[in-house]
Parts: C-alpha cells; structure tokens; sequence
C-alpha cells in the first residue's frame, strides 16, 4: 500500500512524495446509492515537483475546505483533515505486510 500511495500521488498532485505514517481507515457509505467508500489515508513528504500532464491543481486552505461550498467528495474528507491537523499518525510499522520475510503460516 505504501508504493502504491508513492506511486499514484504524482498522477493525482504533479509531486513525488516519501510517505512518512499512517493516518488511518475511512469507511463511509453513501445516503444517496448506499455505495461503500474505504479510503486507507497516509501523510507523506515531498520530494519533488515532477512534470505531469496535470493541468491544474487546486490546493484549500483549512477554512475553505471546511466552507459549506466546497465541493469534497465525501464527508471523510474532513475528516481525515480533522485528524491530521491534531496528527494522529500511526507509524508504518502498524500494517502489517508479508514481504517475503515473514512467515505467516507459523501463525
């Protein structure tokens, strides 16, 4: 998951990143299609601004994020902002992943 968030934030933000911690799950369904959302949500630090094919990127403040006219995706958004801004982090340490090292069938 970790190479995975490094490597999709510059197809989404234009940036290289080194992801740091863990800040959390976020599940939310919705009202409207009771479609379920699960976003796995990392902090990270930047590395480089790299040549993209993104054309804009929109950064918000903390006021404008939470203005009731910002569009966000879902309300987890805040969310996670939420527990950013009073950094909750987890280390990376805690997701726990069979890299070869491990043996989990000894479980």
């Amino acid at each position: 998951m970790i190479a995975d968030a490094e490597r999709e934030s510059p197809k989404e933000t234009g940036w290289k990143v080194e992801v740091d911690c863990f800040l959390g799950i976020y599940q939310y369904t919705s009202p409207h299609d009771e479609i379920d959302c699960e976003r796995h949500c990392f902090v990270a630090s930047r590395i480089a601004v790299i040549d993209s094919d993104i054309l804009d990127v929109c950064w918000l403040t903390r006021k404008e994020t939470i203005s009731p006219s910002s569009e966000l995706r879902s309300p987890i958004v805040l969310k996670m902002l939420h527990n950013f801004i009073r950094a909750s982090f987890q280390p990376l340490s805690i997701i726990r992943r069979n890299n070869g090292h491990d043996n989990f069938a000894q479980i």
